[in-house]
């Protein structure tokens, strides 16, 4: 008898731990696979990544600089950029608190509709990569930022010699970018040969890898990510309507939290908002991305 009341008190407890493992909700999934209907099958290959326009420098130091080979295994990549309105709606699911874009950020550009939900989501790299994460979670599958080397392979039509990531590889403002001061909607404009939209763009994109300057000197030929640590994480595509800026090659980099400058940053944050233009998308990954350290791979100088 004292058993059976024993048995009797523990199950409504054992009930709500089964609830709480019940997994992913049905409005979950289905948004997940929802998001990953837009996901473009990228084959695999071979190409020469880097600067093969011989333009970019940072600080006069080549940051794109040598040319080397990778070797990269199928993945998927998103179609668009990840909206506001996809964004908003993970969240809502999740929980997270979103941050809108700072309005003295769009007083200064006289932009309006940033915060619209047809336009990129602008987020840190650290909510992005939790996005790119969960939709791996609640689908079973390896799903997380892109690296560098992917979309440099995509933005270059399968690593060609392409010069901007556009439908003809030519910068046409108006026409395959936004004209100066323009608020586009994501996938407005013509999308690569690979069927990729919005990979030049007035704003940037996140990259997984961490970011180094002398990175191209000893990275590893297949499926390279770069250090596992850093200050700085990569991004690609750029800020502004220079066309300079805009090269396949071109690599950026900023600190995760979307701002370099302690000062501005301190005001984001007292306005709970966050700056213009940090957009991303996510990769389905057949292979893990996994970083290579400069110490392993420096015997290849």
């Amino acid at each position: 008898m004292h058993n059976r009341k024993r048995l009797l008190l523990l199950m409504p407890i054992s009930l709500i731990l089964q609830g709480c493992d019940s997994g992913p909700s049905q409005a979950e999934k289905a948004f997940a696979e929802s998001v990953l209907k837009d996901m473009v099958p990228i084959e695999g290959g071979s190409y020469e990544m880097g600067d093969f326009i011989g333009v970019y420098t940072v600080g006069g130091v080549p940051d794109n600089k040598p040319i080397h080979a990778v070797n990269l295994a199928d993945f998927k990549i998103s179609a668009y950029l990840t909206t506001w309105e996809q964004y908003e709606q993970y969240a809502k699911l999740r929980g997270v608190h979103v941050k809108k874009i700072s309005t003295t950020w769009e007083m200064m550009n006289t932009v309006e509709n940033r915060n619209a939900p047809t336009m990129a989501a602008s987020v840190t790299w650290q909510e992005a990569q939790d996005y790119c994460r969960w939709l791996g979670k609640m689908t079973h599958q390896d799903i997380d930022l892109p690296s560098e080397a992917q979309w440099e392979f995509v933005a270059r039509n399968r690593g060609q010699k392409v010069y901007f990531p556009t439908d003809n590889g030519k910068f046409e403002m108006g026409r395959n970018i936004q004209a100066e001061q323009d608020a586009a909607p994501v996938g407005k404009f013509p999308p690569n040969p690979l069927g990729i939209y919005d990979l030049v763009t007035d704003g940037t994109e996140w990259m997984f890898d961490w970011y180094d300057k002398d990175y191209y000197q000893y990275s590893k030929t297949d499926n390279p990510a770069w250090p596992s640590s850093g200050n700085q994480k990569v991004t690609r595509s750029y800020h502004g309507k220079n066309p300079d800026q805009k090269f396949t090659t071109k690599r950026g980099h900023i600190n995760p939290s979307t701002q370099d400058d302690p000062e501005i940053l301190a005001m984001y944050r007292k306005e709970d908002a966050i700056d213009l233009g940090y957009a991303f998308r996510c990769v389905i990954h057949s292979v893990p991305l996994v970083p290579n350290e400069r110490v392993v791979e420096e015997t290849k100088k």
